[in-house]
């Protein structure tokens, strides 16, 4: 097996021997909550093993695979966070990695989630500003750029959406009317003269968490991280959103405090707010979780009547933001 073949390099690579390997739930990823015989406890992550048997699927998700490397592209920014002294900003400690093979991070004992008091909503805020202002940066080639493009960056994910997703879901006229609210809105809000970097994996704060230990809030998995100049307030409208959509104010106002007065006057709150709406709307509507799959139609109802009416969501907007 794949996954035998990387322990026994792990092992090699670490001088150790694993005692206990439990493979963790996450989608499609490889992914292992390890523990080795001197009782340390890791995070072992590689790359979705595919076994289809269907020879002409397999070979299309080799290709691919081959070019939007989930592993490599994670080790990327672990080792760039691994060079930038932050102030506020924890993450897991890069341990071990090889391009295209494997990656092993320090395994944080965590509660789920994070305590919304005030204290930890101004921490949040400071944490997720230094990482989006980190200034890190991708090396990649052509293709894999512009499959990383298409997969990551929200108006083209928006874009390829609207032609693929949402008119199974909602139709052919309300796909037409996202691409015209993604019209209307890239028109309203101009490029950033700087870029910054977004997770672009925070619904429901799956990937922020308290240590058990001392209480610092941690960010984890960076498979989907991107670099983006135009929809930046992406990652705190996520974070800052619960599952049935309440809005937290003040963890929004907290980050805003944070952004320089040069990027305030060039943002259109509404219309990043709804931009992201949108992203994380279609998520819920293609995830195939027992949550998401129970609340489809709420989704659905939801792009169709708040995100795609202008009226309706400047009601909302004004209800549930306000800023």
């Amino acid at each position: 097996m794949k996954e035998e073949t990387i322990w026994l390099e792990v092992e090699s690579d670490l001088g150790a021997k694993i005692l206990r390997c439990e493979e963790l739930g996450i989608g499609k990823k490889s992914a292992w909550l390890i523990r080795l015989h001197d009782k340390t406890e890791y995070i072992l992550k590689t790359n979705e093993v595919i076994d289809d048997q269907h020879v002409i699927t397999r070979l299309k998700k080799n290709i691919i695979s081959k070019y939007r490397n989930v592993v490599s592209r994670e080790l990327q920014v672990y080792r760039q966070l691994s060079t930038i002294r932050f102030e506020h900003f924890k993450f897991p400690k890069l341990i071990k990695g090889k391009e295209h093979r494997y990656l092993l991070v320090e395994y944080v004992p965590s509660f789920n989630g994070w305590d919304k008091n005030e204290a930890a909503r101004e921490r949040v805020a400071k944490s997720l500003y230094e990482f989006n202002t980190s200034n890190l940066r991708f090396k990649q080639g052509v293709v894999e750029k512009i499959l990383s493009d298409i997969k990551r960056k929200t108006s083209l994910k928006i874009l390829v959406w609207s032609f693929v997703v949402i008119p199974k879901s909602n139709g052919i006229w309300d796909a037409m009317t996202c691409l015209w609210v993604l019209f209307k809105c890239t028109l309203q809000q101009r490029k950033f003269k700087h870029h910054y970097f977004l997770h672009r994996d925070l619904i429901g704060n799956n990937n922020v968490l308290t240590s058990a230990e001392n209480g610092d809030i941690y960010f984890i998995d960076f498979e989907s991280a991107v670099e983006e100049r135009r929809w930046i307030l992406n990652d705190i409208i996520d974070v800052s959103l619960s599952t049935d959509l309440e809005v937290d104010r003040d963890l929004l106002n907290e980050y805003m405090k944070l952004l320089s007065e040069s990027d305030k006057k060039r943002l259109n709150m509404k219309a990043q707010v709804r931009i992201a709406l949108i992203h994380r709307i279609v998520r819920r509507i293609l995830s195939h979780n027992e949550y998401s799959k129970k609340n489809r139609h709420v989704w659905i109802s939801f792009l169709k009547n708040i995100l795609l009416k202008d009226h309706h969501f400047d009601d909302w907007y004004e209800k549930n933001v306000g800023i």
